[in-house]
């Protein structure tokens, strides 16, 4: 199950603790920024905080665990941020083999068979949507002439910064690399 931020903070009990809304942003803050995509997986009355894993953690893990129930118990134990769980103790049957499948699925380590997409159809989408859109295409054309910018450093940036950066940018290539940039209106504005 996936919860929106407002949610996130709703449902989450740290280590159930009471942590204030503030401290909860705070860790959720905290987890994305080391970690990127965090999600509540909810099984059963119990909520587990989780990250993704990396395809070279899940080729790490696979290689290391020749039994499928230890490789589902050592992807739970990496990726679970909170609570702590002890995986050979406190778990249902069953729960780490949901839990471990729901973490692959949403690091598109295997794909869900419902779902009518292929890593492909996937790759091509995401090229679509920077394609069309000066929002996407923005940070990776500063990143392309300002390399001391991580993409990451590039998105927290205010957005009167990156528009600084950007037209420095585009004249660096227009004039210094004869790549002339030329954009449409855009016409769903980020703010309103």
């Amino acid at each position: 199950m996936e919860f929106e931020q407002e949610e996130l903070i709703e449902e989450l009990e740290l280590e159930e603790e009471e942590f204030t809304p503030e401290e909860v942003e705070e860790t959720l803050t905290f987890w994305r920024e080391t970690y990127g995509d965090v999600f509540i997986f909810q099984l059963k009355e119990d909520y587990l905080t989780c990250r993704l894993i990396t395809t070279r953690e899940y080729d790490t893990l696979f290689t290391q665990y020749e039994d499928k129930f230890d490789l589902e118990e050592a992807i739970c134990q990496l990726c679970v941020l909170d609570p702590i769980v002890d995986w050979q103790d406190d778990i249902y049957a069953g729960y780490a083999t949901s839990l471990a499948r729901a973490i692959l699925e949403k690091s598109m380590i295997i794909l869900d068979p419902d779902q009518p997409y292929d890593l492909l159809s996937l790759i091509n989408k995401k090229y679509d949507d920077i394609s069309e859109s000066l929002n996407e295409q923005m940070p990776l054309v500063i990143k392309h002439c300002f390399d001391e910018f991580t993409l990451l450093d590039i998105y927290a940036m205010p957005m009167p910064q990156q528009i600084e950066l950007f037209v420095r940018a585009k004249w660096m290539l227009k004039n210094l690399e004869s790549i002339n940039l030329d954009y449409e209106e855009e016409t769903d504005a980020p703010l309103e």
